[in-house]
C-alpha cells in the first residue's frame, strides 16, 4: 500500500520523505519485518500517488525497529545518517561504496555482529557509533577509509578482539577505541605518527600495540586502565607523554622514554598491583637527556619503581608527589637544572618503602618543601 502527501510518501511501512526529483528514507515502522528473512531491501527509487518516480539517494533513520536483521541499501543513496540504535535484531550491516562518509548511530544494537564499511567509503563521523553493541567481534574498514572525524567511534565495543587501522587514516577525535575490553592486539599503519588521547582508554585486555612507524606523541589518557599491557616499546620515540597516558597500566614493568621531554600529570600514575600472593608493576624508566619535566603525581604509588637511573641536567621542574610511594635507588641527585619540586615528590607513607639513603641536592634550588622527602628516613 503507498501514501502520500505533498512531502512524504509512505510505502510498506518505510516513510520517504520527497524533495524535487529525490526521496530520503526516514523511518522504518516497528511493525515491519521485511522479506522471510528479515531482510529489508531499500529500493532504487519510489513513485507517489501521481505517478511521478523519485531516486532515493538518503537514509536519515529516525524510528526503532527489532524485526529486522539485515538491511540492503540500492545504489542510488549517497548518504546514511541518523540513528538505527536498539535494533537488537540487527545481526550485520554494510555501508556501500556509494556513501562517502558514514554518519549513522547504531548503538546498543545487541545482536548486531558484523559492521561492514565497502571500498570508496572515506571518513567516518558519529560519535559512540556502536556503543553498547556486545556482540560485535567485526568491523570491516577498507584501504579507501581516510578520516575518522568523530570521537569514541568505536567505544564499548566490547567483542572486538583485533583491529588492523588502514594505511593513511587520520582520527580528529579522542577515545576511538576506549572501552574496546575484549581487545587484544592492534596495528597502526605507517602514516600514524601520534595515538590520540584516550584512544585505548580502558581497553583491559590489550596485550599487544604494533606499530609501524615511530610515535612521537602520545596523547591523555590513551592507555589508561590497560591492565594487561606488558610492554610499551613504541614510547621510545615519543617527545610528550600526555596527562595519565599509562594511568593504571598494572603489568608495565619498564618503559623507555628517552626520547620524552615533558611527561605529564599521572602519565604513569598506580603502575603497580598486588593480589597477595604476586606484585606487578613498573620497576624500570629511562628517562631522556633533555627532559624539561615530569608533572605531579607522574609516578605517583609505583611500588616497585627503584630503576630511574640519573635526572637529566636538562631537568628544570619535578611536580608534587611525582615519585611518592617509589622506593628508587640508593642515591638520589638533584642536578643544578632542577629550580622547582613540589610537595612530597619523594616521599612515602612510611620510611619502610624508600631506599633512599643519599641524596645529593644541585644550586638551582632555592628553597625546598620540607614533606618533599616525607619518610625517606633511610
Amino acid at each position: 500500500m503507498t501514501t502520500s502527501s505533498t512531502s512524504q510518501l509512505v510505502k510498506d511501512g518505510v516513510t520517504y520523505n520527497l524533495n524535487g526529483t529525490e526521496a530520503t528514507e526516514r523511518e522504518v515502522a516497528s511493525t515491519v519485518t521485511g522479506d522471510s528473512n528479515n531482510v529489508l531491501t531499500i529500493p532504487s527509487t519510489v513513485t507517489d500517488a501521481d505517478g511521478k518516480v523519485y531516486t532515493v539517494t538518503a537514509v536519515c533513520q529516525t524510528g526503532n525497529n527489532k524485526n529486522i536483521k539485515k538491511i540492503v541499501f540500492p545504489n542510488t543513496v549517497k548518504t546514511i545518517s541518523g540513528y538505527f540504535n536498539s535494533w537488537t535484531g540487527l545481526t550485520e550491516f554494510t555501508v556501500p561504496s556509494t556513501v562517502q562518509t558514514a554518519a549513522m548511530a547504531l548503538q546498543y544494537d545487541t545482536g548486531l555482529k558484523r559492521l561492514t564499511f565497502e571500498e570508496g567509503v572515506t571518513a567516518i563521523k558519529m560519535n559512540s557509533m556502536v556503543i553498547g553493541d556486545s556482540a560485535l567481534t567485526e568491523i570491516n574498514i577498507p584501504s579507501s577509509l581516510r578520516d575518522i572525524k568523530s570521537s569514541y567511534t568505536f567505544r564499548g565495543a566490547t567483542g572486538l578482539t583485533s583491529f588492523d587501522i588502514p594505511e593513511g587514516m587520520t582520527f580528529e577525535g579522542i577515545g576511538d577505541f576506549s572501552g574496546c575490553t575484549s581487545l587484544k592486539s592492534v596495528t597502526l599503519p605507517k602514516s600514524m605518527t601520534t595515538i590520540e588521547g584516550s584512544a585505548f582508554g580502558g581497553c583491559t585486555a590489550l596485550k599487544k600495540v604494533t606499530c609501524k612507524s615511530p610515535i612521537t606523541e602520545i596523547g591523555s589518557y590513551a592507555f589508561q586502565d590497560c591492565s594487561a599491557l606488558v610492554s610499551a616499546p613504541f614510547t621510545s620515540d615519543a617527545v610528550k607523554i600526555g596527562e595519565g597516558a599509562f594511568q593504571r597500566c598494572r603489568a608495565l614493568a619498564s618503559v623507555d622514554l628517552s626520547a620524552a621531554e615533558t611527561i605529564d600529570d599521572y602519565a604513569f600514575y598506580q603502575c603497580y598491583a598486588n593480589d597477595g600472593t604476586t606484585k606487578t608493576g613498573l620497576a624500570a624508566v629511562k628517562l631522556c637527556d633533555s627532559l624539561t619535566s615530569i608533572g605531579g603525581e607522574a609516578f605517583c604509588h609505583d611500588y616497585l619503581l627503584t630503576d630511574i637511573g640519573d635526572l637529566p641536567d636538562s631537568l628544570a621542574t619535578i611536580g608534587s608527589y611525582a615519585f611518592w610511594n617509589c622506593p628508587l635507588g640508593k642515591t638520589l641527585t638533584i642536578p643544578d637544572s632542577v629550580t622547582e619540586i613540589g610537595e612530597g615528590a619523594f616521599g612515602n607513607y612510611n620510611d619502610n618503602n624508600s631506599n633512599i639513603e643519599n641524596i645529593v641536592i644541585g644550586n638551582g634550588l632555592k628553597t625546598l618543601n620540607d614533606e618533599v622527602f616525607q619518610n625517606a628516613d633511610n
